[in-house]
């Protein structure tokens, strides 16, 4: 992981990546760490040694001069967005999690400032996974305790810190470009006091939503990013709703009898199954998918259906047996009814003869 291998350079744990050091002997104005050529004694360590001036051999003191250059990240070219959403598909635990995120302008104050258009997110795996605990405020890691990709990165982030005894923490995570279809993301360390950047590093959005949540950093997104890939949610929710009425007709043609036999009530149907009939054509109208998805799945409907079916297959036998079992349902469900009814004329008798 490419955030991780930077985290352990910064907190000089690797041994390449170290910063060259100009190191300068302090022990007196004759010496200066010159030589007597009257060049400065430039030298080269690691953090952990206690290098030596070459002309005197006194320990000197060092300065670090990195070849460290920041990613340009000015505030005014970013929105600030916070993570509104997190929406999983499958059961945790089996077979591959896909999903999204969905990010919103947000004030300072965590408001949202736009409520109409947001930026989505594909992301999938284990950072879907922890985002999703995360955002949940439940215990990030996978079954049996153990740590997730981000949990072992968070655990080298504070181990870092406490080796390397520097205060630096999450600033902010941006997203700040768009390569092709790909997001690019970019983390930002450094001082929390003084807000100065010690190092930034590439990497994946949803990895940088994750440590932006857990750190409690602000998320940003380059405004070029968010005009050209924002979309309006209201077209958002009209394309689930498509995806969703695709997904009922797709089931109802898997029904073994065709959709106008549960529209259109007949004369030997049971008042019952007449009623739902008509809900289901109203539904369909109405466009309300979730209603007809209800409707089809009604023991009383199921049952008829199965009869039909049966009947259309030549067996006789077994359609006459769904239709004892569905005379036999729905004259429990209108006995259930009637007792209720009964049940709750009592109650109210009671209360009104009650002084």
């Amino acid at each position: 992981m490419k955030v991780l291998a930077e985290t352990l350079r910064a907190a000089s744990l690797l041994p390449h990546g170290v910063p060259r050091r100009h190191l300068q002997c302090q022990l007196s104005a004759a010496c200066r760490g010159r030589t007597s050529r009257g060049r400065a004694v430039r030298l080269t360590a690691r953090e952990t040694s206690a290098p030596r001036c070459r002309r005197c051999r006194h320990i000197v003191s060092a300065s670090f001069e990195s070849s460290y250059t920041p990613y340009p990240f000015t505030e005014a070219d970013y929105y600030q967005v916070g993570l509104q959403m997190v929406q999983k598909s499958g059961f945790s635990g089996v077979g591959p999690q896909q999903g999204y995120f969905l990010l919103m302008r947000v004030t300072k104050q965590d408001l949202v400032e736009d409520s109409e258009r947001g930026l989505i997110m594909s992301v999938g795996g284990d950072t879907l996974e922890s985002v999703a605990q995360l955002a949940a405020g439940l215990p990030t890691g996978a079954r049996g305790g153990r740590p997730l990709s981000l949990d072992l990165l968070w655990q080298v982030l504070e181990r870092g810190q406490e080796i390397s005894k520097r205060t630096w923490a999450v600033l902010r995570v941006a997203v700040v470009e768009l390569r092709g279809q790909t997001f690019v993301g970019r983390v930002f360390f450094g001082d929390p006091a003084s807000g100065q950047v010690a190092w930034d590093c590439d990497c994946r959005p949803s990895d940088a939503c994750w440590l932006a949540l857990k750190s409690k950093a602000p998320i940003w997104v380059h405004q070029t990013i968010w005009e050209d890939c924002a979309v309006l949610l209201r077209d958002v929710q009209r394309g689930a709703e498509d995806r969703q009425a695709e997904s009922v007709f797709a089931e109802l043609s898997q029904v073994p009898t065709p959709t106008a036999i549960m529209t259109t009530p007949r004369p030997a149907d049971p008042e019952p199954l007449k009623r739902l009939k008509m809900e289901m054509r109203v539904a369909l109208k109405d466009e309300d998918y979730a209603a007809a998805a209800r409707i089809r799945d009604h023991p009383f409907m199921r049952l008829h259906c199965s009869s039909l079916q049966a009947a259309q297959d030549g067996d006789e036998e077994r359609a006459a047996q769904y239709e004892a079992q569905l005379a036999e349902a729905i004259r429990q469900h209108e006995l259930e009814e009637r007792q209720g009814a009964l049940a709750a004329a009592q109650r109210e008798g009671s209360a009104q003869a009650a002084p």
